[in-house]
C-alpha cells in the first residue's frame, strides 16, 4: 500500500502604505515666450518623505541629455526647475517633468511657443544681369515649419554699391504670392524679383525674410552685377547764386550722391553771363565731384555792384552731359565799408547841446554799400562805460535840416558841408580814403587845429 504525501502551502500577506506622488499641473498647457527672454518650468513634486524620488525631463519625447543640461542654455536647478537662458524658435516644443519612485510616477507637460525672427533664406542666386538697360533678377528659396506662430511675411532685398553701405529696396516681396505646403508639413517659398539698377556701378545683394517679430540675419547672394556707364540723368538741385563783392558770384548746388554719376570723370558745368546783355554764356568746369560751391572771378574790367547775372549748373562725366539744366538768377554784391575814428581829441570850449538838431552816439559807422558818406559836425567824447568796464571812442554828429551856402562854410562861418555838395571822392576805388573834420556850431568856427581824421577800408560783406 502506497504511503500517502500531503503538500502544505503557506502564504504570507502584508501590506505598505506609503503617500502617492503627486504634481501640480502647469496653470496654461500652451505657453508663448519672446525669442532671447529666459523661460522657467518648475517640478517639484509631493511624494513620501521615506522613498526616493527622480526627476527627469523631455522634450517632444525625448530625455534632455545631461550634456545639454549643463551646457548653459539648458539648465536644470536645485528644486529641479528645468530654466532655458536664451531661447530661440528652435527650442518651442512640448516639455514634460517626469517625477517617479520605486512606487509610483506622474508627469505634467506644457507646449512652449517660442517667437522669433524667421531663419535666414535657404539659397538665392543672380539669374540674369542685363549691363545696358540695367536691369537684375534675383530667384530665391526658403523653408520653415508649417505650424509657426509667426510665419515669415515677405522678404526685403539689400544692395550695395561698389562696397558702400546698404540700402533698402522699397517694395518687398509677398510670402503668399509665392508660398507651398509640402507633404512634409514644410512651407515652401519660391520667389523672385527684377529690379532697375543705375549706371555705372557694380551691385552686391542680400536678402533678408521679415515676420511678426522682425528679420532674419542676412543671405550674401552670390557675385555682383556690373553696369554699364551713361550720361548723367539729372542736374544737381539747390542751385542758388550769392556774392562777397562787385567782382565775384558765389555758386551753390547739392552735391549729387555717387549712385546718380552715370560714369567716370563726374564734373559739373557751370554757365554763367550777364542778363541784360543777353550775350554768349561763359563756361567752367568744377572736376571735384564732391564740390558744393565755387566761386567765379569775374575780374575788375565792366564789373558793377548789383549787376544781374544767369547762372546754370549742369551734370557731365565721360559719356556726355545731362539734361538742359533751369537758369537761377543772381546779382553782384555791394562793397561794405568799414569807417573807424582816428585823432580823437577834445577841442575847444564846452559846447552847447541845444545848437545841435539831432544827436547820435556811435562807436562805429558801417556804410553797407558805396556811396557819397555825409558828413557831418562830428564832435569827439571820451566815455568811460562803468558798466561794460571799457572804454569807447564816440562820434557825436547832426544832420542839419536847412543846407548853408558854400561860400559861408569856405569862410568859416559855417564848417557845415551843405546836403547838396558832398564829398564826391570819398569811398570811391579801393584802399582807404580819409577826411578830416573839426568840431564847431552854429556861432562858432572849427575850434582847433586838431582835426577830426575818418578813414573808410573796404572790406568785404560778411
Amino acid at each position: 500500500m502506497l504511503p500517502f504525501f500531503w503538500i502544505y502551502f503557506c502564504y504570507l500577506t502584508f501590506s505598505l502604505t506609503a503617500e502617492p506622488t503627486k504634481l501640480d499641473q502647469f496653470i496654461d498647457q500652451r505657453m508663448e515666450r519672446r525669442a532671447g527672454l529666459p523661460i522657467r518650468l518648475p517640478c517639484l513634486a509631493e511624494h513620501d518623505s521615506d522613498l526616493n524620488i527622480h526627476y527627469v525631463w523631455t522634450i517632444n519625447g525625448k530625455k534632455l541629455d545631461q550634456i545639454e543640461a549643463e551646457s548653459g542654455h539648458f539648465r536644470v536647478l536645485e528644486d529641479n526647475t528645468l530654466e532655458v537662458e536664451r531661447p530661440t524658435q528652435e527650442d518651442s516644443g512640448v516639455y514634460t517633468c517626469v517625477a517617479s519612485t520605486k512606487l509610483d510616477s506622474t508627469s505634467k507637460s506644457v507646449t512652449v511657443v517660442i517667437e522669433d525672427v524667421p531663419p535666414p533664406v535657404k539659397s538665392a542666386r543672380i539669374l540674369e544681369c542685363n549691363q545696358t538697360d540695367p536691369l537684375v533678377t534675383i530667384t530665391f528659396d526658403h523653408l520653415e515649419p508649417e505650424d509657426r506662430t509667426k510665419p515669415v511675411e515677405e522678404f526685403w532685398l539689400r544692395y550695395s554699391v561698389d562696397q558702400g553701405k546698404w540700402h533698402v529696396y522699397p517694395v518687398p516681396v509677398k510670402t503668399f504670392q509665392h508660398e507651398v505646403i509640402g507633404d512634409d508639413s514644410l512651407r515652401q517659398v519660391n520667389g523672385r524679383l527684377s529690379i532697375m539698377l543705375k549706371p555705372f556701378g557694380m551691385y552686391a545683394f542680400q536678402l533678408i525674410a521679415r515676420n511678426a517679430i522682425g528679420d532674419s540675419a542676412a543671405y550674401n547672394i552670390d557675385g555682383v552685377c556690373q553696369t554699364a556707364q551713361k550720361a548723367p540723368s539729372r542736374n544737381p538741385s539747390g542751385v542758388r547764386v550769392d556774392s562777397t563783392h562787385p567782382h565775384n558770384l558765389i555758386v551753390y548746388w547739392d552735391a549729387m550722391a555717387r549712385d546718380e554719376w552715370n560714369g567716370e570723370k563726374f564734373a559739373y558745368k557751370i554757365s554763367y553771363r550777364r542778363k541784360d546783355e543777353n550775350g554768349p554764356w561763359k563756361e567752367l568746369v568744377v572736376v571735384d565731384p564732391f564740390a558744393d560751391k565755387f566761386t567765379i572771378d569775374l575780374g575788375r574790367n565792366g564789373t558793377r555792384p548789383g549787376d544781374p547775372y544767369e547762372v546754370q549748373v549742369q551734370a557731365m562725366n565721360g559719356k556726355g552731359l545731362s539734361t538742359s539744366p533751369e537758369v537761377v538768377e543772381g546779382r553782384t554784391s555791394f562793397t561794405r565799408y568799414k569807417v573807424s575814428v582816428e585823432g580823437i581829441h577834445w577841442l575847444g570850449p564846452p559846447f552847447n547841446v541845444s545848437d545841435f538838431d539831432q544827436i547820435t552816439v556811435i562807436g562805429r559807422l558801417l556804410i553797407t554799400k558805396p556811396r557819397r558818406p555825409e558828413l557831418y559836425w562830428v564832435i569827439p567824447v571820451l566815455l568811460l562805460l562803468l558798466l561794460c568796464a571799457v572804454t569807447a571812442f564816440c562820434v557825436i554828429y547832426r544832420r542839419r535840416k536847412n543846407p548853408v551856402a558854400e561860400t559861408e562854410r569856405l569862410h568859416g562861418q559855417e564848417p557845415m558841408l551843405p546836403k547838396e555838395r558832398h564829398f564826391e571822392e570819398f569811398g570811391k576805388g579801393e584802399g582807404t580814403n580819409r577826411s578830416l573834420v573839426g568840431p564847431g556850431s552854429k556861432n562858432a568856427g572849427l575850434a582847433s587845429t586838431n582835426p577830426l581824421q575818418l578813414i573808410a577800408e573796404s572790406t568785404p560783406q560778411q
